[in-house]
């Protein structure tokens, strides 16, 4: 039986805030659903990235929020839909990219879990992402580096091999595999003196 006492009911409000202080205080954006994918709690990092305030609370998730896929642009369901349905933990699909109330656009990681109540169903869910945009740029620039290298490392008429720490072949150019008979798939991997 629960205590009605007014010490009790002040105990749970007291909880209820720390909890509700909890969520506010965590770096990456949280959002919380109820069982119907209703927005019913969004910290202020999901302010932020989303664009909306607490005038999201009422709202269907996917009117708050937009996730498509950064190279075909298609809209990518929220992990949200399946962490209800099936009741566990769901990741974002890679390359996402998070569209905001003014259009912004973010490349974002995420996760959605299923909120259960004490009999055990599924009550909501809670999702959590963060903005790794900063990340894409740099994993975007690296990949353009590294096209570069290779383009030039193509163009060489001299023989040219690059090697792993244990000397491992790990790549070769046009020059390499003219010069020697060989093929790209009987080079790469194998020790440099065989």
């Amino acid at each position: 039986m629960t205590d009605p006492s007014a010490a009790n009911t002040d105990a749970i409000h007291k909880q209820r805030d720390w909890l509700l202080m909890t969520l506010s205080s965590i770096g990456d954006a949280v959002i919380t659903t109820d069982s119907e994918a209703r927005v019913t709690f969004l910290n202020s990092v999901a302010e932020s990235l989303t664009g909306w305030t607490q005038e999201a609370v009422g709202q269907p998730l996917n009117s708050v929020i937009r996730i498509i896929n950064e190279e075909s642009r298609e809209p990518v369901e929220f992990p949200t839909a399946e962490a209800l349905r099936q009741g566990h933990t769901v990741k974002l699909a890679s390359h996402s990219l998070l569209i905001a109330k003014d259009g912004t656009e973010r490349s974002i990681s995420d996760s959605a879990a299923p909120i259960t109540n004490e009999t055990g169903e599924v009550a909501g869910v809670v999702l959590v992402f963060r903005d790794i945009s900063p990340r894409r740029e740099l994993e975007r620039a690296l990949a353009a580096s590294l096209a570069y290298a290779d383009d030039i490392i193509s163009t060489l008429r001299e023989p040219f091999v690059v090697l792993d720490v244990e000397l491992r072949v790990k790549t070769a150019n046009r020059a390499f595999y003219d010069t020697f008979h060989v093929s790209k798939e009987e080079t790469e991997h194998c020790s440099v003196y065989d």
